[in-house]
């Protein structure tokens, strides 16, 4: 019974994350443009910086922001796991969608300004690691109050 369980689990996991993935890649430009244009505005605080439609130029550095970079997968991974665990998606999950939203700019300001000093694909790599870790927290406060009330 205990196997039946996690691969139900698993196939709600992989189907579920699949086809909001899938949907990412319609993102439309506007969203795009929109997250370039906010992380320049961040990214003037420290230097100037020039937003060209969906590419942003930083210190040399040309970064054309695509569907991956929006934010929607980890809010993708969330659903995800919200789905496959039963998890109700009330208001704190559209929080912790918005939440992660920001925690994505605040990850791509970061990554810019840290390739200044490490190489860009490090840094960038390096940052799947923590955003996966940050849903995967928020997942498991969430999971944890609702057992914890059963």
């Amino acid at each position: 019974m205990k196997i039946n369980k996690t691969l139900l689990f698993f196939s709600k996991l992989f189907f579920s994350f699949g086809l909001l993935l899938f949907a990412l890649s319609f993102t439309p430009n506007f969203l795009l443009e929109f997250q370039a244009r906010l992380v320049g505005s961040v990214l003037n605080l420290f230097s100037y910086s020039v937003v060209q439609a969906k590419t942003l130029f930083f210190n040399g550095i040309s970064f054309e922001f695509v569907p991956e970079c929006t934010g929607f997968t980890l809010i993708a991974l969330l659903a995800s796991l919200y789905y496959a665990t039963n998890l109700k998606f009330d208001k704190r999950f559209w929080f912790y969608s918005l939440f992660l939203f920001l925690f994505n700019i605040f990850r791509i300001v970061v990554t810019l300004l840290l390739s200044q000093l490490l190489s860009f694909d490090v840094v960038h790599f390096s940052f799947y690691f923590v955003d996966s870790l940050v849903v995967f927290f928020i997942w498991k406060h969430e999971f944890d109050k609702v057992v914890s009330r059963d």
